[in-house]
């Protein structure tokens, strides 16, 4: 399904009625929001523990990093640089 949303004067989005209910997105759900250049994606954050959440979600973070050939290294260098 594609839908097009505007964002409204204070920087919120609202996810239509049918994609929610297609998803099973209630009130209150967490989700993760990944930006990756002009590309939004939002997933649901499943069931389990917290760290069984983050687990998962560096695991996905690792297959992007993975598919755009960016390193451990890399990722440590960024991360210096970073902290200045």
């Amino acid at each position: 399904m594609i839908k097009t949303i505007k964002i409204d004067k204070y920087g919120k989005l609202t996810i239509p009625k049918k994609v929610r209910e297609e998803l099973g997105i209630n009130k209150d759900q967490e989700l993760i929001l990944i930006s990756d250049q002009e590309v939004l994606t939002i997933k649901k954050v499943g069931t389990g523990s917290t760290k069984d959440r983050f687990i998962k979600l560096v695991k996905e973070i690792e297959k992007q990093f993975k598919k755009e050939g960016i390193s451990r290294q890399d990722v440590s260098k960024a991360a210096r640089w970073a902290r200045g």
